[in-house]
């Protein structure tokens, strides 16, 4: 590489990108990151979805190799972007991934491809082996059915990729993680009882975890029964809101100047925001506060635009007085609370999650059917087994290994469960029978029994990162596991957070969720979204802000931090 390219490079890789970043919608927060860094030669791109492989051959000893992805965008000419890879899956005939990562636009583009390359991992030190690859038009890929890609095999054999592509997501997220109940492990390990700790693998739940994960039950029933009480009222203010946000648009287009192009796109866009975060009751005062920014504005550019200010006023006074006579009750002085009911923020969204993620450990999946029944029903979520959220394997860590995969995963957590609920097998047949369970990755062997490497560890956190970045769903609730938590808040806990919450960082560091606890993590993936996508995933990863995406941690329904580094799952 030249001189010239080099110096290139480190000005790519010492641009910092800027705070403001953080609060801006998708498409606002690309244009200004390509405003501010003018050495970057690569864009953003399209967002591919892998679901997996299918057929991947044996080796010439009769072994099924561990294969990864790689992949990235190519012109009719051969220029071609940065590579992203989808990382290693072991010894499977049909690797499944179910993540997906936005593709580098090549520095110049026309017509595009993506180029798919699978890779077989090394045997004793030796070379990566390339199976084979594959090349499919962009404009061929469907946001809604999955493509069958036929690879060109270096060896006999026949494999294709599945892949589609992924629409926008949101960028801001929040993530519920609720740790499982104590299991047959855990009061072992409190007894020293050896025997019973080296016996068996992947521990059920004992009768303690099973009360733990009632009483979470409980406290969801609850806040499910509050938010159907509030409803007719926050279906009052979504209507208002909607209302609101289209007088924006038509203030901010009324109000002319020579500002009047940008304030309309700014004020359209904030208003699409607050449309789409009203689907959701639990997300009211962000809302709103998008609604009051664009009022703002509009009112900002009504005074540097004369040629039409008195429209504009006219369009803006009627829905202030709108909103004084909401939140100030007639015969009262003084705001009003926004909220109608008794739920906090944060408690209504956890009613309002869209998607249920759990580890396929016995224990977390037993405590997911039990303590987030109340949720599932109400929302009529599937429990999607998710590998990547599985506990931390440490030394002598027998808890951590698994006892089945594909559709024996299912069957273990009814056999287990019926097991718990002895003295009420009804109660127990029904939890199971609830909910519908999809074990797609889970297929072929998801757990290792070699000690998890701090590397390997890292590797996981951040697919898991891309599995919740791109899923559609805007408010997740996972069922996990302590170590694995700590894990993740030691390697993506922002620096803001840890600088305004000092204490409350060294603790969620260094100590563990309680039984059944439930943290909401507050997760924002613009600055990696940009990074990645811009710079590569090799050079992503060493820029400072690119990991702590945990812009925040709430711990809720009376959670505590228990232990200390030396306490054990």
């Amino acid at each position: 590489m030249g001189s010239g390219a080099s110096a290139q490079q480190a000005a790519v890789l010492t641009t910092p990108i800027a705070p403001p970043l953080l609060s801006l919608p998708t498409a606002e927060y690309i244009a200004r990151y390509k405003q501010q860094t003018p050495g970057a030669q690569h864009g953003l791109g399209p967002i591919v979805f892998l679901y997996g492989l299918r057929g991947v051959p044996a080796n010439e000893l009769g072994f099924t190799p561990t294969a990864h992805v790689r992949m990235s965008l190519r012109t009719r000419t051969g220029k071609s972007g940065l590579r992203s890879t989808w990382p290693p899956r072991d010894n499977a005939v049909d690797p499944v991934w179910q993540s997906a990562r936005r593709l580098n636009l090549p520095v110049e583009h026309g017509d595009l491809f993506v180029f798919i390359e699978v890779w077989l991992s090394p045997l004793l030190g030796a070379e990566p082996e390339l199976l084979g690859c594959a090349q499919v038009g962009l404009r061929v890929l469907s946001h809604a059915e999955p493509s069958y890609v036929p690879l060109r095999l270096e060896r006999p054999g026949r494999c294709v990729a599945l892949l589609r592509l992924a629409r926008e997501p949101p960028v801001r997220k929040t993530i519920f993680f609720v740790r499982h109940g104590q299991s047959v492990w855990n009061r072992a390990q409190k007894q020293l009882d050896i025997a019973a700790m080296v016996s068996a693998v992947d521990h059920p739940l004992n009768q303690t975890g099973r009360e733990q994960a009632e009483v979470l039950q409980t406290k969801l029933a609850r806040l499910v029964s509050l938010a159907k009480e509030e409803a007719p009222a926050l279906d009052a203010l979504e209507r208002d809101a909607e209302r609101r946000a289209r007088e924006i648009v038509r203030a901010g287009v009324a109000a002319g100047g020579p500002a009047a192009v940008r304030l309309a796109s700014r004020v359209a866009a904030r208003a699409a925001m607050a449309l789409e975060r009203g689907a959701v009751a639990g997300t009211w005062r962000a809302r709103d506060k998008e609604l009051r920014d664009a009022e703002r504005d509009v009112a900002d550019a009504a005074a540097v635009a004369p040629a039409r200010p008195p429209l504009a006023l006219r369009l803006l006074s009627p829905f202030r007085s709108a909103q004084l006579a909401r939140v100030r009750p007639a015969g009262t002085r003084g705001p009003a609370p926004l909220q109608p009911g008794a739920l906090s923020e944060s408690e209504r969204m956890l009613v309002g999650v869209q998607m249920v993620a759990c580890s396929p450990l016995t224990r977390a999946m037993q405590t997911c059917v039990i303590a987030l029944a109340p949720l599932m029903r109400h929302r009529g979520c599937r429990l999607r087994v998710c590998p990547n959220l599985r506990e931390k394997k440490n030394l002598g860590g027998f808890d951590s290994s698994g006892s089945a995969v594909g559709g024996d995963v299912a069957r273990r957590l009814a056999e287990t469960t019926r097991e718990l609920y002895a003295d009420v097998p009804a109660i127990g047949a029904a939890l199971v029978a609830a909910a519908p369970i999809d074990t797609s990755e889970v297929g072929s062997r998801w757990w290792s029994d070699l000690v998890e490497s701090a590397d390997e560890m890292r590797v996981r956190l951040r697919e898991l990162l891309w599995q919740l970045q791109y899923a559609p769903e805007e408010r997740i609730a996972v069922v996990g596991h302590s170590h694995f938590l700590r894990a993740l808040f030691r390697a993506h806990l922002s620096a803001k957070f840890c600088a305004s919450h000092r204490a409350l960082a060294g603790r969620l560091t260094t100590q563990l969720i309680s039984n059944c606890g439930v943290a909401a993590l507050t997760l924002d993936f613009a600055e990696r979204d940009v990074a990645y996508a811009t710079l590569g995933e090799d050079v992503a990863v060493r820029q400072p802000g690119t990991a702590g995406v945990i812009e925040d941690v709430e711990l809720m329904l009376g959670t505590t931090l228990v232990g200390s580094t030396k306490a054990k799952h």
